[in-house]
């Protein structure tokens, strides 16, 4: 679901930057939709809820990872439980994670090729570690070319780089050369090394 903000007023600060924005899930204060609540990760990178008021509904198709909870909230099946938010606000990092993996196949889900293309071209900052973390769980061979020379702008620039674990992870599902390539660029250049992609590197050539 892909919402855009009105612009009504000038109190929400943090919502004027993007041009649209993914529901993470819906909170339901009552039975019409103008009491319901979007969650949606605002122009601060901060997890909110914001009054349906506030937007314009561009595409009103519910993520595949929607469960109808207890409490009438419309949120991905992996975060219903009840004490999910007060583990999330009190940084318990099992909660932190899941969310993370939640947000981003929801992201992935609702972004079309071209828009995931887009972003990892552009090193999107809005999107990128989010969209490289969920094709690490959702491997896309489409993307291979992409993320390939995303890994090579950082190599060559001898630039360490977290989302690299990431990127590498999604690139270890396929059997290509120029993945093989990019993984022996990577063990030849140690000033870039990072354990966890190093771990994934050597697993690939075992």
């Amino acid at each position: 679901m892909r919402i855009a903000y009105k612009k009504i007023n000038h109190r929400e600060v943090a919502l004027n930057k993007y041009g649209f924005y993914i529901v993470i899930g819906i909170q339901r204060r009552g039975e019409g939709d103008s009491d319901n609540r979007y969650i949606i990760e605002n122009d601060n990178g901060q997890l909110m809820s914001y009054s349906s008021d506030l937007f314009e509904v561009i595409n009103h198709k519910y993520s595949s990872y929607w469960i109808e909870n207890e409490e009438k909230a419309i949120m991905p099946r992996e975060i219903s439980y009840k004490t999910f938010w007060e583990d999330f606000y009190n940084d318990e990092q099992v909660a932190i994670q899941v969310l993370s993996e939640v947000k981003s196949k929801i992201y992935l889900e609702e972004l079309t090729t071209e828009e995931v293309k887009q972003i990892i071209r552009d090193k999107d900052e809005r999107y990128i570690y989010l969209v490289i973390k969920a094709l690490s769980m959702l491997p896309d061979k489409q993307y291979v070319g992409d993320i390939i020379e995303y890994c090579h702008c950082f190599l060559d620039d001898y630039k360490k780089e977290v989302s690299i674990k990431d990127a590498f992870l999604y690139l270890s599902n396929f059997r290509e050369s120029k993945v093989e390539d990019l993984f022996v660029k990577y063990l030849l250049n140690s000033e870039v090394e990072i354990e966890e992609a190093t771990a994934i590197v050597n697993k690939y050539f075992e």
